[in-house]
């Protein structure tokens, strides 16, 4: 028997990247609503947000086609702009997003994977190549997979008070923090 060799192959089609761009995002979105839990309706715009591109994501990487091309270009678009929004004005109308954020790892890392789902789907429909195509996944598929795991481990840290503005200021959470810290650590009782 003859040695096999080992190749790594990165063909992937653009309907195949647009669904996994698509699925990490959504699943960033899924991992971060908890986080959100006390705002209410923001938490449920992210499970929204979450299904719709999990959702697109693999009808684009199984079914293809133009009407998955365009849904994905809708769902992400959408998303992409949104997370806009809040880092340039904030969106007064939606409780926690009142006031414009910073970005950070996990959002970026999630409008980013947004904009590559969008991007590849309008590639896919003006170029006429929105069917699936047979490639191999395994090395796209790991690295968004390592981009969603990092944006979600590095999210799990991201909190909200209960009753403040949306905000990452840690200047305006280190009074909270100090007041805290006075009645901590506590007698077991």
């Amino acid at each position: 028997s003859t040695p096999r060799e080992w190749t790594l192959s990165v063909a992937i089609g653009v309907m195949q990247l647009a669904g996994l761009a698509s699925i990490g995002a959504g699943a960033i979105h899924a991992g971060v609503a908890g986080l959100h839990a006390t705002d209410v309706t923001l938490a449920r715009l992210f499970v929204a947000v979450a299904i719709a591109q999990l959702g697109v994501g693999l009808l684009a990487l199984v079914k293809g086609g133009r009407f998955a091309a365009v849904l994905t270009v809708l769902v992400n678009l959408g998303a992409v702009a949104a997370w806009g929004a809040t880092r340039l004005w904030g969106i007064n109308w939606i409780d926690g997003l009142e006031v414009a954020e910073d970005p950070r790892f996990p959002d970026t890392a999630c409008a980013t994977l947004g904009a590559i789902a969008a991007i590849a789907a309008l590639v896919a429909l003006v170029r006429g190549r929105a069917t699936v195509s047979t490639v191999r996944l395994g090395l796209p598929a790991f690295a968004v997979g390592l981009v969603t795991l990092a944006a979600m481990l590095v999210g799990a840290d991201h909190s909200h008070s209960a009753g403040e503005a949306h905000t990452h200021d840690e200047a305006a959470a280190a009074p909270v923090a100090e007041a805290a810290a006075v009645d901590w650590p506590r007698p077991y009782d």
